[in-house]
């Protein structure tokens, strides 16, 4: 059973899972440029991050973390039935009742950080009354990237589904907080841009006495990559960017030997080590 709770200092992470579910496209679509050869190694280093044949296993993690002075969810998974991310997927999520079962009630949230835009964080942003949208937590604000907003907002019909319905109607709601670049929380939370999956995508940092955690997002999707940094999926918006990005940020995870809690990864919490001269992946169980 993986352990679902991380204590960094006076601050209490808990992983959440919204979905479990295998990639919708193969891995040779998921990561163009990678050779299908070339993950049979991290195949046995990670099975539980590979389902059917062919095919990368995803977990939809979504965190909650408890400050001295206020709650914090990261990223609201691929959202109810219906939602574009369960249809794209194919099954819905299950987050109010991880929360419920975590002992956290929606109006506890203080923040909703969105690390960044794409279908699988915004799910469950919006609760429905017929019509009538209403924030899901309804004490919280909403942290975007404005960089990622005005995309999203931008992009075609098809691609704009998911943003009309789980994000757009923040706005008008008066809960959306369009941020640009980095912003100091308090003095133990801290958001980070860390563009390259998407222009505006942005992670947590904590710091609290000697310990520090980063919930990156999507900076990296597959543990292969915390070895293999330049393998980018097709869904990096900007891959270059992407790339330096994931090579700064995982120098200070080793450097610094703090934790790092990943969206998609089979464990939300764990290292970046060198194990026999190269960066591995492991992780919390």
């Amino acid at each position: 059973m993986t352990d679902r709770s991380l204590t960094v200092g006076t601050v209490q992470i808990t992983a959440v899972c919204d979905v479990t579910g295998d990639f919708p496209a193969p891995l040779e679509q998921a990561f163009p440029q990678v050779e299908a050869a070339a993950w049979a190694p991290w195949r046995q280093r990670h099975p539980e991050a590979f389902g059917g044949p062919g095919r990368w296993r995803l977990r939809d993690w979504c965190f909650v973390v408890r400050g001295r002075d206020r709650v914090v969810l990261v990223d609201t998974g691929v959202g109810g039935p219906g939602a574009p991310g369960a249809t794209w997927i194919g099954v819905p999520g299950q987050l109010p009742e991880e929360l419920t079962a975590a002992g956290v009630e929606p109006d506890e949230i203080d923040l909703v950080v969105l690390t960044h835009l794409h279908l699988d964080h915004i799910g469950w942003n919006l609760a429905w009354d017929g019509d009538q949208a209403l924030p899901m937590f309804p004490r919280a604000r909403y942290l975007v990237q404005r960089s990622d907003w005005e995309l999203f907002a931008s992009r075609g019909e098809d691609a704009r589904e998911a943003f009309d319905r789980c994000v757009a109607p923040l706005q008008a709601l008066g809960v959306a907080e369009l941020l640009e670049g980095d912003r100091t929380l308090d003095a133990e939370l801290s958001l980070l841009h860390t563009p390259g999956h998407t222009p505006g995508s942005q992670s947590l940092l904590v710091r609290s006495g000697e310990e520090a955690a980063l919930l990156w997002g999507d900076v990296a999707n597959h543990p292969a990559q915390v070895g293999e940094p330049d393998w980018g999926p097709g869904s990096d918006v900007l891959p270059e960017v992407a790339k330096g990005t994931r090579r700064r940020l995982l120098d200070q995870l080793e450097t610094e030997g703090m934790w790092l809690a990943p969206a998609h990864f089979p464990e939300p919490f764990g290292t970046v080590t060198r194990v026999d001269g190269a960066r591995r992946w492991t992780g919390r169980t």
